[in-house]
């Protein structure tokens, strides 16, 4: 059960609106992620970006709207199959391989493939040589890369990563982007949250402006660089 059996999940939000209190912070958003495409989600601060990613993740709650998630075989797909990757995940109070551990089980991953999966996680985040090491004594930036590795525990369809690399060493940002690329290559979808204009021009094949909870652009990454910064 390697990372390269992963089957994506389509996801499509049509007209999302979300409330807190009286005020909309997600209005009529809509969007769809293919498979092996990822999609960089920039806007300023308040703009409805994590909001969006939570209401994916239905961790958040639809005034309006629809949001669907469907397998490569057409069947609706548990919301269990979203990997989401928080600015700051927070660890659990055990080894690094543990918290791998944990996650496999949470997932239901059959024993006989954990040991497997697990050895190949902590090679492609760099952490292996730290397995039985207290992932409290990690780097801010091994802890994001031990984050990224227990979502991928789980085996979801979909990655959602949320300012992931924020305060990162360049290692680790290095590190981190170079594996994205190549989860999206084997078919992943990726929705990144970043406030770097540079990172978005690596990494993302679309990209998505969100200012005051609505969408003021939606384009091939190509075309959204190619225009003049003043027109953004």
């Amino acid at each position: 059960m390697a990372l390269t059996e992963i089957t994506p999940v389509d996801v499509e939000l049509t007209d999302a609106r979300v409330l807190r209190g009286d005020m909309e912070v997600l209005s009529g958003v809509s969007l769809r992620l293919q498979p092996g495409e990822i999609l960089a989600l920039i806007g300023p601060n308040g703009a409805g970006k994590s909001t969006l990613l939570s209401a994916i993740a239905g961790l958040v709650p639809l005034a309006a709207g629809n949001c669907t998630l469907t397998e490569a075989d057409g069947q609706d797909a548990a919301i269990t199959r979203i990997g989401y990757v928080l600015q700051k995940p927070v660890m659990l109070r055990r080894s690094v391989g543990a918290n791998i551990d944990f996650a496999m089980a949470a997932a239901r991953i059959p024993v006989s493939a954990r040991k497997p999966l697990k050895a190949e996680l902590l090679a492609m985040v760099e952490l292996a040589k730290y397995e039985h090491t207290s992932a409290y004594h990690l780097s801010q930036g091994e802890r994001q890369r031990l984050a990224v590795a227990r979502v991928l525990a789980m085996r979801p369809g979909v990655l959602m990563l949320d300012e992931a690399t924020n305060s990162l060493d360049q290692k680790s940002v290095d590190l981190l982007e170079h594996h994205v690329r190549e989860l999206a290559a084997g078919g992943m979808p990726v929705i990144w949250v970043t406030h770097s204009l540079d990172q978005a021009a690596r990494v993302a094949d679309r990209v998505i402006r969100l200012e005051k909870g609505t969408i003021t652009h939606n384009e091939k990454a190509d075309d959204f660089f190619a225009s003049s910064a003043s027109e953004k």
